[in-house]
């Protein structure tokens, strides 16, 4: 069991980090998730785990803007459509045939 030093140890490293991260986070325009949080802090010379990071953004409910993507859909080909709407073709296909 940790003794109460500990904890208030740990506690006040946490809300450190904590600061940090929300700066971070802020700087990034609210778009950086735990992985490129815990990126730039590593970049910055501070020691820590992504599971932390992402703990304490859980915990601080430290939200991600989701960006936008454009998902463009492919033309729609007319050969398609006719293939789709067409009868099932009566074509014998030739086989070829081994001797026994």
């Amino acid at each position: 069991m940790k003794t109460a030093p500990a904890r208030a140890a740990k506690q006040a490293a946490d809300a450190a980090l904590t600061r940090r991260i929300r700066k971070v986070h802020a700087e990034s325009g609210k778009t950086y998730g735990a992985k490129r949080i815990t990126a730039e802090l590593r970049a910055g010379g501070v020691v820590v785990n992504r599971k932390r990071v992402e703990r304490l953004i859980r915990q601080h409910a430290i939200q991600v803007r989701r960006l936008k993507r454009r998902h463009r859909t492919p033309p729609f080909r007319q050969d398609s459509l006719r293939a789709l709407n067409s009868p099932p073709s009566r074509q014998a296909w030739p086989r070829r045939f081994r001797p026994r």
